[in-house]
């Protein structure tokens, strides 16, 4: 391994006869932390103790020492070569200052930073985070030039030399790796086989460390700047929290920068996972918009949804192609060889007899979810099996709105997974308990009542808010979190309309005309009616005050007689303006928004009575106009309401 003259720009190496010895080149000062293969501390020089530096402490009795020693040796004089011989100097790549070797002990002294990645995460906006990651791109860049991987890009190895984070550096090559027939350039004119012998630069073989690898570690890296935080890892279980507590965010930051996330950035907002050939090079990278400074302009591919909306007919991975983005949860292709991580274990039954829900259980876990199958009716096909067969259009609606359109909400079950055949659409949601609405009615107090009913209104105003009218909220569509009825939420939209004109609010944007065509966003408009969600909640309310759920009461017209001495003076106001016929207004009557319900006295407040009501801007008296829930009462109390009944009795 023998050398040529060095250059004056290298840093030579000091052989010390000890470790004690180093203190007679530095003083050793606060600990900076520590790693894998030894700690770092700030040192200042022996002979300018007005300097500061960063000293890495490298054992050479460590874990991986005792298992292969040779392999451990040969990394430390690795990283020595390729910073301080192979990489030529570069403002974004630390610069080393001075290398102590010692029996024991390997000592890399090098600039000492002011400011750590997770740190800029927090405090970056669009013009900085462009500054910092191009800094970070050229210092990768530089390292595949000369045939360096650094194989260990994270946010952990990433620091800002001055407080103001202006200029960035990579450290820590301790496990980068060298491979001279990827270099394009060569610095000095360096040689390898003066440095390493055949064995030590073995050739490449399949699988192996590419410099693809640090690609993908870039798109974290910027997933990183975009959502402010750092994800500690990405394991299976992490996707789900991608679009919570690790979503980007997008008012911060420009279209330029959201649109390079999606080309290298980590799952759902980057690349498919089942398409390797989606990322990008590091070139074109390098001459991203967002990079360099110029202006950006994104032409979307045009997708004739018509044609599209043809094709479903025959084939249900069109959806994954229509709902294709870094917005969307992605779903995972089984015609591509892929295999569902799920088995089955046994059936959950909720509501009719064409739900059917799979119970199942991760492979690599014992986690249980719960799986809905919704099988397309395609043509040419007839329909077999236990999955009720379903328009693809339907389906695909069902998608757009749960997937697209809508945001998360605490009160809407959890999708976790999602695949998809030519035949189907398999989904995997959170697994609740078994109990449904139903199960609470019997249990029904004003106080649960309450509690539970503003879950479920505020989880329709979500709804409303966002142009989505439910249509079929059922009492089986509403299950609760535990066993002692605290928490619900709504499990199925799969009747659920989209009108452009009621959305107040925009989920990521949400473009109507890209995914829908105008025919059919004409015919959702004319068959959604806000009325409907607004009727089933004074269902719900209904059934809580009575303590009993009678599915086709309602069509007799022989509703239960509400419990008078278990609910306040507000819960039957709230009835005669949303319940049915004959406690709440009749059908043509009906104009209450969900808003007012969620304003209601009886849902926003406490127990104690308020004398002025603010309801959508306007104050009213409750002296009033509580005419109508007084009216209710009295007939209640006199037995004179028609078309009720008393709920049975046990003997």
């Amino acid at each position: 391994m023998a050398a040529g003259q060095a250059p004056p720009d290298f840093v030579h190496v000091k052989v010390l006869q000890r470790s004690e010895d180093l203190s007679q080149h530095y003083t050793l000062h606060d600990p900076l932390g520590r790693g894998l293969y030894g700690s770092t501390m700030v040192a200042t020089p022996a002979n300018d103790p007005t300097s500061r530096f960063a000293l890495k402490r490298q054992e050479k009795a460590n874990y991986f020492y005792e298992i292969d020693p040779d392999g451990e040796i040969l990394r430390f004089f690795k990283e020595i070569v390729i910073v301080n011989r192979i990489l030529p100097k570069h403002p974004n790549i630390i610069e080393i200052k001075d290398v102590l070797v010692a029996p024991d002990d390997i000592f890399i002294v090098q600039e000492l930073c002011a400011r750590d990645m997770p740190t800029f995460y927090s405090q970056c906006d669009d013009a900085s985070a462009s500054r910092a990651f191009g800094q970070l791109v050229e210092a990768v860049n530089l390292c595949h030039e000369h045939g360096i991987t650094h194989n260990d890009i994270k946010a952990d190895n990433i620091l800002f030399l001055d407080p103001n984070f202006m200029q960035l550096k990579l450290i820590d090559f301790g496990i980068a790796d060298y491979r001279p027939e990827w270099a394009v350039k060569r610095y000095n004119d360096f040689d390898p086989s003066q440095w390493f012998s055949e064995e030590e630069l073995p050739p490449i073989s399949d699988g192996e460390i590419e410099p693809f690898n640090d690609i993908i570690a870039l798109g974290k890296i910027l997933h990183g700047m975009l959502s402010g935080q750092d994800i500690p890892f990405l394991g299976s279980g992490i996707i789900e929290d991608m679009q919570t507590t690790f979503r980007p965010r997008f008012e911060q930051f420009s279209p330029a920068a959201l649109h390079l996330l999606s080309r290298i950035g980590p799952a759902p907002f980057g690349p498919d996972p089942d398409e390797d050939d989606d990322y990008w090079t590091l070139d074109r990278i390098r001459q991203h918009p967002w990079l360099t400074g110029e202006p950006f302009i994104h032409h979307e591919p045009v997708i004739n949804l018509n044609e599209q909306f043809a094709l479903l007919q025959y084939d249900m991975t069109v959806v994954k192609r229509l709902l294709k983005g870094w917005m969307v949860l992605p779903m995972k292709d089984l015609t591509k060889g892929r295999t569902m991580a799920y088995k089955f274990t046994d059936w959950l039954h909720r509501g009719d007899e064409q739900t059917k829900i799979q119970l199942v259980m991760a492979k690599r876990s014992d986690v249980h979810r719960a799986m809905k199958v919704l099988k397309g009716r395609m043509r040419g096909s007839s329909a077999q099996g236990v999955h009720e067969t379903i328009p693809p259009l339907r389906i695909y609606l069902d998608m757009l709105i749960t997937l697209r359109i809508l945001p998360r909400h605490d009160n809407l079950v959890k999708i976790r997974d999602i695949y998809v055949d030519k035949q189907s659409i398999s989904i995997i949601k959170e697994l609740l308990d078994p109990y449904t609405l139903e199960d609470f009615f019997p249990l029904a107090t004003d106080v649960s009542s309450r509690r539970i009913f503003k879950q479920i209104t505020n989880a329709v105003r979500h709804l409303h808010h966002h142009g989505v009218v439910h249509m079929d909220l059922q009492i089986h569509h509403i299950v609760f979190t535990d066993g002692d009825f605290s928490h619900c939420k709504i499990i199925n939209c799969s009747k659920a309309l989209y009108v452009q004109q009621m959305a107040h609010l925009k989920h990521e944007n949400f473009e109507p005309e890209r995914y829908l065509t105008r025919e059919l966003l004409e015919q959702m408009a004319k068959e959604a009616y806000f009325q409907v969600d607004i009727s089933a909640l004074g269902m719900i309310l209904h059934a809580m005050m009575c303590n009993y759920w009678e599915p086709d009461s309602s069509l007799r017209g022989e509703l239960p007689l509400p419990e008078l001495e278990k609910f306040d003076h507000d819960a039957f106001d709230l009835l005669s303006k949303i319940g049915p016929e004959p406690y709440g207004p009749a059908q043509q009557d009906r104009n209450i928004t969900i808003d007012a319900v969620c304003n209601h006295p009886w849902i926003r407040s406490s127990h104690e009575p308020q004398n002025n009501i603010n309801l959508s801007g306007q104050s009213r008296n409750v002296a009033q106009e509580d005419s109508s829930a007084d009216s209710i009462l009295g007939l209640l109390q006199q037995g004179l309401l028609p078309g009720s009944s008393s709920p049975p009795t046990s003997d």
